[in-house]
């Protein structure tokens, strides 16, 4: 298929830029393209490097099929979240996230190999571990080391509540030193071939392992071609900290993972701290300006407890340099399910509908839609169950939605 069809009718066809541009992996999940993606078999860093896979056999499938616009098996099993999504709600991260450079494809082969010299891909890695000091409300317990033992206490609790899946350690500085060391390795060995590495966590300030990505990378003198990403809660991001990676790679962009200001940050990204968070925002951002070498920007997690103030976190955002029109939100709080948008009372849906429309109408698409069953009833069972733990009140935080 030609290019320019490809590209032109992406809603029709299979193609998306993430294999092409992106190698993500977890210790928990092993490698895909995106964080969308399902995992059909685990191929992960503990038995196999970052370019090993993007060159091996399942991430050239993807990319001959897509390269071919062809909607195969495998495609539709990989990508069934965005296809999902774009059927009920009109857009996906797929439709959203477009190819920088469509001359990127012309260093590919039709069987998806890669055949060319351009510096286009961004390694979104995570084999530095979970450590996080917050527990946000909806977090996964393998994002979170906090989050992991609050779940742990709330099944305690009350039986109903699952017992978290208990990973291994997931730094694999800790596990396997040697495959740590060879993944390194292939990184710097092919450093000409990264356009940007971006770290999530956890939180990556206190998963130490990944700095040793960052030495080598600096001390080998190619950083200066390389751009960084992070996602940070920016509890304990400073300037301090970072200055050093920042001035020495090529750009840096942070996103900021805020959902909500003040008191209501605090609750769903417990314990958040809002003025010290703010600071460090506001000094790594007038860094930025100054030099000229990176950004930072708000990115926002619609859930039940978020979504009635979304419009003035944006807003928030828009005023401070953190975000532009027009906005667009690529997560979605999706489980445990009861915590997406669409369990709000119908009458507070109602009301904030114009408002998350605003902002973005898949969201508001989403939240209309039917609640589960009880799942008003199940969110107000977690939070009162959340409050006993943490000493929190949600009806206090969040007084609109108390009377329901």
């Amino acid at each position: 298929m030609k290019k320019e069809d490809l590209l032109s009718d992406i809603k029709n066809n299979s193609f998306c830029s993430y294999p092409f541009t992106n190698i993500r992996n977890g210790m928990s999940h092993g490698y895909t393209p995106c964080c969308w993606m399902q995992t059909q078999q685990l191929v992960g860093p503990a038995n196999t490097t970052p370019f090993d896979y993007y060159d091996g056999p399942e991430a050239k499938e993807l990319r001959r099929a897509m390269l071919a616009g062809e909607m195969s098996e495998y495609v539709k099993a990989m990508c069934q979240r965005c296809f999902y999504k774009e059927k009920h709600f009109g857009t996906s991260p797929r439709l959203m996230n477009e190819l920088y450079d469509p001359k990127i494809l012309d260093h590919y082969a039709e069987d998806g190999s890669y055949t060319g010299t351009a510096r286009n891909l961004n390694l979104e890695l995570n084999f530095y571990g979970n450590t996080c000091n917050l527990e946000c409300y909806g977090c996964h317990s393998g994002d979170s080391t906090t989050r992991d033992r609050r779940l742990e206490q709330l099944a305690d609790l009350d039986k109903r509540y699952p017992r978290t899946n208990k990973f291994p350690d997931t730094d694999l500085l800790k596990i396997d030193q040697a495959q740590f060391s060879d993944i390194i390795t292939d990184i710097l060995d092919n450093a000409d071939r990264i356009k940007s590495i971006s770290f999530c966590g956890g939180e990556p300030m206190l998963m130490k392992s990944h700095f040793r990505v960052l030495d080598a990378l600096a001390g080998s003198g190619k950083s200066k071609f390389i751009s960084l990403s992070y996602v940070s809660n920016m509890t304990i991001f400073t300037l301090k900290q970072m200055q050093k990676y920042l001035d020495r790679f090529n750009y840096t962009h942070i996103q900021w993972s805020c959902d909500g200001l003040g008191d209501r940050n605090y609750y769903l990204r417990y314990p958040t701290n809002w003025e010290q968070t703010l600071s460090h925002v506001d000094e790594i951002r007038e860094y930025f300006l100054r030099t000229g070498k990176g950004s930072i920007a708000g990115t926002y997690t619609p859930s039940v407890l978020s979504v009635y103030k979304i419009k003035e976190v944006f807003e928030f955002f828009e005023k401070r340099g953190l975000k532009k029109r027009p906005f667009q939100i690529y997560n979605n709080l999706e489980n445990p399910d009861y915590l997406r948008v669409n369990n709000l009372p119908h009458p507070i849906k109602e009301e904030i509908y114009d408002d998350v429309k605003s902002v973005d109408e898949s969201v508001a698409k989403q939240m209309m839609q039917s609640p589960i069953t009880n799942g008003w009833i199940k969110a107000k069972k977690y939070f009162d169950d959340l409050d006993s733990l943490r000493n929190t009140n949600w009806r206090q935080t969040f007084p609109e939605l108390a009377g329901y």
